[in-house]
Formats: C-alpha cells, sequence, structure tokens
C-alpha cells in the first residue's frame, strides 16, 4: 500500500497523507531474516515510504517520536480513532458476569480485552491477575479476544489454581462488548507496545476506570488518579493499585464520571471535522509549495 500510495502520488501529482499506527519494530521477529538485515530494510524501507508523505496522521503523541526515527521533517497530525457508540448496541442491560458466568454479585470483575499475543505483555496481566486475587480473593478476571497465547495463558490458570476465577472468552464482535465494558469494575491493560490502545479509549468511553502499564499509547490516554492508575512495570505494584482501586467504591465512581467527561470528544464527527481539515490543510499546503516551484498548472 505504501509503494502503490508513493506511485500514485508521483503519477497524479498530487498530495499523500499516510495513517501511522504500528511499531513495525515490534513485529520484525515474524520475517524469516537475519535480525540485523530486517531491521536495516524495516529502516530503509520505512524511510522511503516516509520521505513521499506530505503529512502523517498518527493516533497518539508517543507515534510522533518514531515518526522522527525515519528523520521526518513534514506536518505531523495527532488524531485517535473514533469511537462509535451505535456499534457497541445491545438490547440486553442485565450483566453479563451474572447471567453467562454465574458469578456473585460481590464479585470484583476485572477486564482485558485485545489479541492474547506476545506484543500484549499478558503474561505479566496474569501473574499480577494471581498477586491480585491472593489479596482480594472475590476476584475474577475476563480476558476477550483470540491469538496464539490463548492457549498458554489458559494452562498457566490451570496450574496456578486460577481455572475458577478467570474466563478466556475469544474473540466477541463488537456488538457484544457493551455490557462487559459497562458492568465491569476495571480494565486491566499491561501492553507496553500501543500505538493507541483503542480498547483502553473504548473502556474509558464507557466509564470504566483503568489500570495501565506505563507505555505508549496509553499513558496519555490515562490520567494517574482521575480516570484510573498508571503503573509502573512490576507485577506486585500493579496488583496493588488493582486491589486499592477495588476497595474504594466511591474513588471508583469518581473517576468512572471523569473519564465519561474525558472521552466525549472522540465522537466520529468531531473526528471526521479534524481529518477533513487535516485533509484540507495537506492540500493547499501541497498546491501552494508546487505553484511557487512552478511544478504544476493551475487548473490541470
Amino acid at each position: 500500500a505504501g509503494l502503490l500510495g508513493r506511485w500514485l502520488r508521483k503519477k497524479n501529482n498530487v498530495p499523500k497523507i499516510m495513517t501511522y499506527h504500528t511499531y513495525y519494530d515490534k513485529y520484525l521477529r515474524y520475517i524469516p531474516l537475519p535480525k540485523r538485515f530486517r531491521q536495516r530494510v524495516h529502516m530503509s524501507y520505512g524511510k522511503y515510504i516516509f520521505d513521499a508523505c506530505d503529512s502523517i496522521i498518527i493516533p497518539s503523541v508517543d507515534m510522533e517520536k518514531i515518526a522522527k526515527n525515519y528523520d521526518y521533517k513534514k506536518s505531523i497530525h495527532v488524531l485517535p480513532t473514533a469511537i462509535d457508540p451505535n456499534a457497541f448496541t445491545s438490547p440486553d442491560d442485565t450483566s453479563p458476569y451474572l447471567k453467562s458466568l454465574n458469578l456473585s454479585k460481590d464479585t470484583s470483575i476485572c477486564l482485558s480485552v485485545g489479541r492474547v499475543v506476545v506484543e500484549k505483555n499478558l503474561l505479566f496481566l496474569l501473574k499480577a491477575f494471581k498477586r491480585i486475587h491472593e489479596l482480594k480473593p472475590n476476584t475474577h478476571l475476563v480476558m476477550i479476544g483470540d491469538g496464539a497465547m490463548k492457549q498458554e495463558l489458559a494452562e498457566l490458570a490451570i496450574n496456578w489454581g486460577l481455572k475458577d476465577h478467570i474466563s478466556f472468552l475469544g474473540f466477541l464482535p463488537r456488538a457484544d462488548l457493551t455490557n462487559w465494558y459497562r458492568f465491569a469494575d476495571l480494565f486491566l491493560c499491561s501492553s507496553t507496545s500501543e500505538t493507541q490502545g483503542l480498547t483502553v479509549y473504548e473502556a474509558l468511553h464507557f466509564g470504566l476506570p483503568a489500570v495501565i502499564v506505563d507505555g505508549p499509547g496509553v499513558r496519555h490516554a490515562v490520567i494517574d488518579n482521575v480516570n484510573g492508575c498508571v503503573a509502573p512495570h512490576d507485577e506486585d505494584t500493579y496488583a496493588r493499585n488493582v486491589v486499592a482501586l477495588l476497595d474504594d467504591k466511591e474513588l471508583l465512581a469518581a473517576f468512572s464520571k471523569n473519564t465519561r467527561i474525558q472521552f466525549s470528544n472522540l465522537d466520529e464527527n468531531t473526528i471526521i471535522n479534524r481529518l477533513l481539515s487535516i485533509y484540507e490543510a495537506t492540500r493547499d499546503e501541497y498546491y501552494l509549495n508546487n505553484i511557487s516551484s512552478n511544478k504544476c498548472i493551475i487548473g490541470e
């Protein structure tokens, strides 16, 4: 897609805008080439694609540093992904934790949503929940999502005596996620390789406070002691933050209220209007520069 965009830009003499939303270096290990070689190819190819862009859209400020690693000097715009509440419609107004998982009302529910893969740092989360459950036995972790690590984590849960306290639900359609977000007590995210952490944004949008590991893509969404907690990459500290929040219902309620206010500007119309403004500004700058350097003809 990057190569095609570069070719079309040159062929049609039009500006090119790229949305950059993946830490590609985190996934290089999947390419069956020597480590040094694939890293050099990655940087060379990335710079080649970036050089042909007239502006770049990134989902979080953390991505700006990555873009600059490619020596990119043109416009960079931070624009998070819109959240459409209509994509999470559900006629059911009953807690899925009581209805589907048969848990008692006094069980504290921790929710994790996302791909179950190494990059999401889920082994850390499982170890942290083991500690959470030791400190607060009446807790339950629900993991929604599929991936290569699911079987491994399920086996670890059994070995650690957590089989009855962790539910691996696999992939769920977005329309089915509403009540899982709405009726959970706390959202947990352990990933340190997020470009935006969309599921964190979704949880916060629904008023669900979050405890995250301090990392790119999410550290600017969760404001420590305002709508959740930002914890260091330490399982015991992370667990204690979770337990402290679950034990303080008034603080949880205050965090929930803060999240709804903070993320009210992520609706589709707001994001679309901002995106259109980026398109227009990039177009105007491109043609202004081309006209001033006699590279294009007005009206052509």
